[in-house]
């Protein structure tokens, strides 16, 4: 990561990342559902963001970029990061820049040739690469119980009331070639060594009637020319499918 931000003039702060068994601040400790079956790991994640946006709250910081350390930065990542940052809509809190989804987006804001700012028709789950504001920090921020991994907050935008837009297509991909401690019980975890990768995961989904509200929160950010392009894109498929 030093390398990259060293080739890509990137002025950068390491932030040391938080031990989720023995170091969890104080003051975010009480607020982590410990039963909720996260690993050690997932807990240090998430509370190494939360770290990272007390600083930017502290600091007064209007907006920031947070990289994970296992992301790869394409060569226009920070001019396109930064035209997304100064293109993006009032009030915006989140800014994903790595993420691949499956589900269509709806460009609003044109940052180049090939790449848009977007609006997700279903808000994709990743951490990796992201910009975020003052705002998206304090909301962040605000007590709550915390039981589920920190990239399920941007999934469950609106369990926070994130306003969150995208880079497409990214300008950073997570790398698949490192070995992840967040997801696999620490020796304190599981002292006995009884766990393994197979061990069922809970599941984090907020209930039906939260999910009904999650709906309506998506679809007023898309609005009507959202839902426009996303149904024409529909019927685009539909009878390109009858075609064959």
């Amino acid at each position: 990561m030093r390398a990259q931000a060293t080739r890509l003039g990137l002025r950068y702060e390491r932030v040391a990342a938080v031990d989720g068994v023995q170091d969890v601040p104080r003051w975010m400790r009480d607020e982590f559902d410990f039963n909720a079956g996260l690993s050690s790991g997932e807990i240090g994640c998430y509370a190494s963001h939360l770290k990272i946006c007390a600083e930017i709250v502290e600091q007064k910081i209007d907006a920031a970029i947070v990289l994970e350390d296992d992301v790869t930065l394409d060569e226009d990542f920070l001019e396109c990061s930064a035209k997304a940052i100064e293109r993006a809509p009032d009030g915006w809190d989140i800014i994903h820049l790595s993420t691949n989804f499956k589900k269509p987006a709806v460009p609003i804001r044109s940052l180049d040739s090939i790449r848009s700012l977007v609006r997700y028709a279903r808000m994709p789950v990743n951490s990796a690469a992201y910009a975020i504001s003052a705002s998206g920090a304090a909301k962040l921020l605000a007590p709550g119980r915390r039981n589920r991994p920190f990239d399920m907050e941007f999934r469950y935008a609106w369990t926070r009331g994130l306003d969150i837009c995208g880079v497409y297509p990214p300008v950073a991909r997570q790398c698949g070639e490192f070995i992840s401690t967040i997801r696999q019980p620490s020796p304190e975890d599981d002292p006995a060594g009884m766990l393994s990768k197979k061990t069922p995961r809970p599941k984090w989904k907020p209930g039906l009637k939260t999910q009904i509200h999650g709906w309506f929160y998506v679809q007023r950010r898309l609005g009507l020319n959202g839902m426009s392009h996303l149904l024409a894109r529909l019927a685009a498929r539909v009878k390109s499918s009858t075609h064959r």
